[in-house]
């Protein structure tokens, strides 16, 4: 049976101009942080009995987002651009491409510190639904020179399948879109959300890659505390005078990525981690046509 349209957030901007009002008072940072406030404390109803199981915002059949660390933490003797080899393989074998013109996220909040015009880039032929009109249509090259910009800024690429992007932009789920965002610690919208999440549920969002080791240097590291500052999903505590990351992090990086004594290092203990991550996101995601 055809599955019916249902609508999104940013559906309206089909029909109507971008200098309309309504645009710009949806789109004024203060209205976009209140959307996303209210967007993320919704999440609080997975924390009802039952609820969890069967929301599609968590249920693990549903969603699957690895995080891809940032690259200045990675061991030297280690191809810092390995891990994008996993979004690469989507964007080679992709039939259809668009980039979001702006971050959502880093609008609303007006970073200061990453670009606004990084925005998402998303793949398959259920992108096609997505509203055109704060969207460009792009080619393999020009999606493979977005990633770049992206590992170029510092940032963690979240790539997979959200569920809640089908929500966002307002795309029935058919498993035939592939979401990849950069997203920085001090105004991603999944830094609220995971405030929300049950404890069994983080990972069902952000899922760590397999095989990733992350260490701690005790020689190196001065205790400072910047690593669990800048911890987005709160994991990292202070023991024993070390700070300690545990197994379930999501591996985002930034806590290597901030630390100024390089005590922190991240590197892959599966050489063939790339190819077994391609094949988990390839049994829930389809981008050709």
């Amino acid at each position: 049976m055809k599955k019916k349209y249902f609508p999104g957030f940013f559906d309206f901007i089909n029909i109507r101009n971008k200098n309309s009002l309504l645009v710009k008072i949806l789109f004024y940072p203060p209205s976009m942080q209140s959307g996303f406030r209210m967007l993320a404390r919704l999440f609080k109803i997975l924390n009802l009995p039952g609820i969890g199981k069967i929301h599609p915002w968590v249920q693990t059949e549903k969603n699957k987002l690895f995080v891809i660390p940032v690259k200045e933490s990675f061991e030297d003797n280690q191809d810092v651009t390995v891990p994008y080899q996993i979004v690469e393989s989507f964007i080679d074998k992709s039939s259809f491409r668009i980039i979001v013109d702006f971050c959502a996220c880093r609008t609303a909040y007006v970073c200061k510190q990453h670009p606004h015009d990084l925005g998402c880039l998303l793949m398959g032929e259920d992108v096609r639904r997505v509203p055109s009109a704060w969207t460009r249509t792009v080619s393999k090259e020009e999606a493979r020179a977005h990633l770049r910009r992206g590992m170029e800024s510092g940032l963690p690429c979240f790539a997979g399948k959200p569920r809640i992007d089908n929500f966002i932009f307002g795309v029935p789920d058919s498993g035939r879109m592939f979401s990849v965002c950069f997203c920085c610690d001090c105004c991603c919208l999944g830094n609220e959300i995971i405030n929300y999440l049950p404890p069994d549920k983080k990972n069902v969002q952000f899922s760590r890659l397999e095989g990733l080791k992350i260490s701690v240097d005790a020689e190196k590291c001065t205790v400072c505390g910047i690593c669990a500052k800048k911890c987005f999903t709160h994991q990292i505590t202070m023991k024993n005078g070390l700070p300690h990351i545990p197994d379930d992090c999501q591996g985002c990086g930034r806590c290597a990525k901030y630390c100024e004594e390089d005590a922190i290092r991240l590197s892959f203990e599966d050489p063939g981690f790339v190819d077994n991550t391609i094949k988990v996101l390839e049994n829930r995601i389809d981008v050709e046509a």
